[in-house]
């Protein structure tokens, strides 16, 4: 309600009618068909982990990747092999004719580890996360305000991401955006660093 310029809220109908939607179902699979499948990966941390949370004091340590950025499910992400992006959370997108809009269509079974749907809910609250004092780092609220002009929700599972300037792929802004389950989080307040110290989303 603080910031009805940033969190917006239309109908499916208001969706412009001329979007190219993509899925990435074109792209070859990647890594070798003939690769070996299974098997065991045994690795190890230098220290015991400062925090479980991925924001906030000590979090941007060298065990975030660990339970972060290697193991989460992007909106979109980069074809490792060839130029394009392939599904994710997503299973459609579409970036608007002036390359600061990307309109996203979440995939139906797309859930999160403990089997609750995936919502564009979700991606309103990582805002509201991402933009409060109560995760006591600064760098994170920065970025999310500056970084980001809005976000429209059409419904349950259809958005809109605005940036502030056109770019050339503003899916590298938006692609590897992160939801936030709102359940997990439920007791978010100004003692979040304390609470979800060695909480496990």
């Amino acid at each position: 309600r603080s910031k009805p310029d940033f969190f917006r809220f239309a109908s499916p109908e208001d969706i412009p009618a001329d979007l190219k939607w993509e899925n990435g179902q074109d792209l070859p699979e990647i890594g070798s068909p003939d690769a070996v499948k299974g098997g065991t990966f045994r690795y190890f941390v230098e220290s015991f982990p400062s925090t479980f949370r991925f924001v906030g004091p000590d979090a941007n340590d060298s065990f975030r990747s660990e339970h972060w950025e290697d193991v989460y499910t992007p909106t979109v992400a980069r074809h490792m092999n060839v130029d394009g992006w392939h599904s994710g959370i997503a299973k459609e997108w579409a970036v608007s004719p002036d390359r600061k809009k990307v309109y996203f269509r979440i995939d139906p079974e797309a859930t999160y580890s403990d089997g609750v749907p995936i919502v564009v809910d979700d991606y309103f609250f990582t805002f509201y996360v991402m933009l409060s004092p109560h995760i006591q780092d600064p760098w994170y609220n920065d970025f999310y305000s500056k970084e980001f002009a809005s976000i429209t929700k059409y419904d349950d599972r259809t958005f809109c991401m605005e940036l502030p300037n056109p770019r050339p792929d503003p899916l590298w802004y938006t692609g590897d955006f992160q939801p936030l389950p709102r359940h997990f989080f439920r007791e978010f307040g100004p003692d979040f660093p304390a609470r979800y110290q060695w909480r496990k989303s």
